[in-house]
């Protein structure tokens, strides 16, 4: 028969078990998402590439152009730091204001439309 030592050892061998499963589970969703941004980087930098270079075979920009550009865009923020400040997207259905990173509305759940090509789905 236990006695209540080992009762107490078993609950708390049982919530250390269900804890470590918890875990588990968070960081198989983080690797998930971790392999869909860099399916997403992937992307973005193939989408660059063939930009570039239909704009480099066109004659329509060059490198110093094209790095111009670049610190120009860095600079919409109001700095250079290499990224890219958030946007508002505004829902579709029910016209409210959610943040760039969310791909749904916040408020009423439908699909928030992509505001430029390296965004599409």
């Amino acid at each position: 028969m236990f006695d209540a030592i080992d009762i107490y050892q078993q609950v708390k061998i049982s919530q250390a078990n269900s804890t470590a499963n918890r875990a588990e589970n968070i960081a198989e969703r983080f690797e998930s998402r971790i392999e869909e941004l860099q399916r997403q980087v992937e992307r973005l930098i193939i989408v660059n590439q063939a930009v570039w270079e239909l704009l480099k075979e066109s004659n329509f920009a060059n490198e110093d152009k094209l790095l111009n550009k670049i610190e120009e865009i860095d600079l919409r923020d109001g700095s250079v730091d290499g990224k890219i400040s958030q946007t508002i997207k505004v829902c579709q259905r029910c016209h409210r204001n959610s943040n760039s990173k969310r791909l749904t509305c916040l408020y009423c759940g439908e699909a928030l439309p992509d505001l430029n090509v390296f965004e599409a789905r």
